[in-house]
């Protein structure tokens, strides 16, 4: 059974009708393009009988191996166009297979990041015929606003096939980021100077590629971050409160200028929206550089907690009717997954009012600060198996990067299972993003 996508959202803006416009303006793929693919995209065989003739699967050339079991170990190289092969034991004559390539290039003032589906084919005594189809197109303006162009796809788990005579048009970008994570990426690009200027290198560093392209145009923060080398901090900003930077950035500039180290950029950034609730100064050394964050972090915490428990309890019982539908809708996926060494295990929050008592007993804000409500993370519950009803630390996972973005105990501390926890969520995470896929 299988679903065709049809995403599409029609062109509301000047930017989508300007785009359209464009797109009919971009060249089709250079020779150095093809060039690069054929040379790296796909792995290359000697396709090898039982009676050891053997066909290149790039050039077609024939011929008889040797010493067909040193060659099966080490590969061997085909005597015409010299490609290093590996030895493939088979009776076949046609092998098809694709893969993805990116290309990004510049036009008319916008970055275009070019994804095209690369079908090859190749049959006995014949060269390895290339096909390539353009499927995605992510086109992101000088100030980092972005939208996406993509034919047609058919969704089934056991293949993955575009519908090629579908044209280009605007869907939902959040739909095709794994092709870019996926596909084989042109070492020789073109830049929008302004991308040039912020000190991008054309790498990513793990984020995705759209999102930090768009947050580095968009957030001055986040170029001055990349400038100064400090990588870690963007990393974990552009995760975390992406185009919100400027939320933060003034009482950062202020913390770097009192020569205050910010130890926890998770816990500090969630201390700075917990003043801002409290209508304090957040310009003021006086709260935004605690000599010890953890306990003032704590202290607001508490506060926070005590101002929840006071508000009516009808308002709060409906509040959390309301949320609890929209944090099953997102996450409800997710629920069921189980991980465990035999003393720890490990699972996902399953309602908000998980969360509440989540926050109510390891004592910090993982429900006062509203977890629940962010699309980009997951949250579970690491336990001692002897006792599953008493919580030893809560975990957050990014969503868009599957790494572990905190574990805290009570009180924001670490418990002494902390490492433990740590190496059984990251034997997890691939089932995650297995999920999230």
């Amino acid at each position: 059974r299988t679903t065709i996508i049809i995403l599409i959202m029609e062109p509301q803006t000047s930017f989508h009708r300007e785009i359209l416009k464009h797109t009919r303006n971009l060249p089709a793929i250079y020779p150095a393009h093809t060039r690069y693919v054929e040379n790296n995209l796909f792995r290359e065989f000697a396709y090898t009988t039982k009676s050891r003739l053997s066909w290149c699967s790039k050039c077609g050339h024939t011929w008889r191996l040797e010493n067909n079991l040193t060659d099966s170990v080490c590969g061997t190289t085909c005597p015409s166009c010299h490609e290093k092969l590996e030895v493939l034991s088979t009776n076949r004559k046609v092998f098809n297979s694709n893969g993805y390539f990116t290309v990004m290039t510049v036009c008319k003032g916008h970055q275009v990041i070019r994804c095209f589906r690369v079908d090859i084919e190749r049959r006995y005594k014949k060269p390895a015929a290339y096909k390539f189809i353009e499927v995605i197109q992510y086109w992101i303006s000088e100030n980092g606003q972005n939208a996406v162009l993509a034919r047609k796809k058919v969704c089934a788990t056991w293949y993955d096939k575009w519908c090629y005579d579908s044209p280009l048009e605007i869907r939902k970008y959040d739909t095709y980021d794994e092709y870019l994570r996926q596909s084989l990426h042109y070492v020789r690009n073109k830049y929008l100077p302004k991308l040039l200027k912020c000190g991008f290198n054309g790498s990513y560093y793990g984020l995705k590629p759209v999102k930090f392209i768009s947050l580095l145009l968009k957030c001055s923060p986040y170029e001055t971050m990349l400038k100064q080398g400090d990588i870690s901090t963007m990393k974990l900003l552009m995760d975390r409160v992406g185009s919100k930077i400027n939320r933060y950035w003034p009482s950062m500039k202020i913390c770097r200028r009192h020569g205050y180290q910010i130890p926890d950029y998770t816990i500090w950034t969630d201390h700075i929206d917990l003043l801002r609730h409290f209508n304090k100064d957040i310009h003021s050394p006086k709260y935004i550089c605690p000599e010890d964050l953890d306990k003032e972090h704590s202290r607001l915490v508490c506060k926070r907690t005590l101002e929840k428990e006071r508000e009516e309890i009808q308002k709060k019982a409906q509040e959390a009717y309301i949320h609890e539908e929209n944090y099953r809708k997102a996450k409800s996926k997710y629920f069921g997954l189980y991980f465990t060494d035999g003393t720890i295990e490990i699972r996902v929050l399953s309602s908000v009012a998980e969360f509440v008592k989540e926050g109510t007993l390891l004592k910090h804000c993982v429900y006062t600060n509203d977890y629940y409500k962010r699309p980009a993370s997951l949250i579970l519950s690491a336990r001692l198996k002897s006792d599953p009803t008493i919580p030893v630390e809560t975990i957050e996972i990014s969503l868009n990067t599957f790494d572990i973005i905190q574990s805290r105990g009570y009180k924001n501390g670490t418990s002494s299972y902390h490492q433990a926890i740590i190496d059984l969520m990251k034997s997890g995470l691939p089932k995650i993003r297995a999920i999230a896929a």
